[in-house]
């Protein structure tokens, strides 16, 4: 209900109408007027993202993998289409960033693949992940000016990511504060509870180092 101007007050008069109820009209104009733009169906990035998340088609694989074989530095764009086979199941990509992982010379080529492996998630990745959290490996190259953290803290970094209700987001800092006792817990957990974590990418790859010669070729 519009407020009633009590004239016996002699109230000044806007566009001929009073104050109080010039100022509710022009509410609840405002508020009619954007309720349109409410109901819009979404643009812009928000539906690209819808767009991406349906399954890739075979035309799009074949781009994909196109893409991936050029210089493959994070965040590049044959980075982000290694990350995308991999992430729809593409076995010998999955396969390739766990062997940069465990056997690249280059230090940040390394550490590089701890985040690829964040970002492609499910089961695999997780599995990987995990055992350079257990075994702590040392790079194969010393880091330039040893500017990088351990392999170990960077894979209990995306583990806080893919599994935030058992590994605490503050262990993702730098540097990490993870006692041996809570990294062999949450490496038991991981192996205890396969089935409350076996989503895609399922398939764990195969990185003896025979096997990773092969994907290098």
């Amino acid at each position: 209900m519009l407020p009633i101007c009590d004239f016996n007050r002699r109230p000044r008069v806007l566009f001929g109408i009073c104050p109080r109820v010039f100022v509710k009209l022009v509410l609840v104009l405002l508020t009619t007027s954007a309720l349109p733009t409410l109901a819009q169906a979404p643009t812009g990035p928000s539906a690209t993202l819808a767009s991406q998340s349906a399954a890739p088609t075979n035309a799009d694989i074949q781009h994909l993998q196109q893409q991936a074989r050029g210089p493959d530095k994070l965040g590049s764009n044959a980075s982000r289409a290694e990350i995308s086979l991999a992430k729809s199941g593409d076995r010998r990509q999955m396969q390739r960033i766990a062997c940069e992982l465990w056997y690249s010379k280059d230090a940040r080529t390394q550490m590089e693949a701890t985040i690829k492996l964040g970002q492609v998630g499910g089961y695999a990745s997780i599995e990987v992940l995990s055992e350079v959290m257990r075994r702590n490996p040392e790079y194969n190259v010393t880091p330039h000016a040893g500017f990088l953290a351990p392999l170990q803290s960077y894979a209990i970094k995306e583990l806080t990511v893919l599994l935030p209700k058992v590994i605490s987001p503050v262990f993702g800092n730098f540097p990490n504060i993870a006692t041996e006792d809570q990294i062999r817990g949450w490496y038991d957990w991981i192996q205890q509870h396969h089935d409350e974590i076996y989503s895609p990418p399922q398939e764990v790859p195969n990185v003896t180092l025979k096997a990773c010669r092969a994907v290098f070729k």
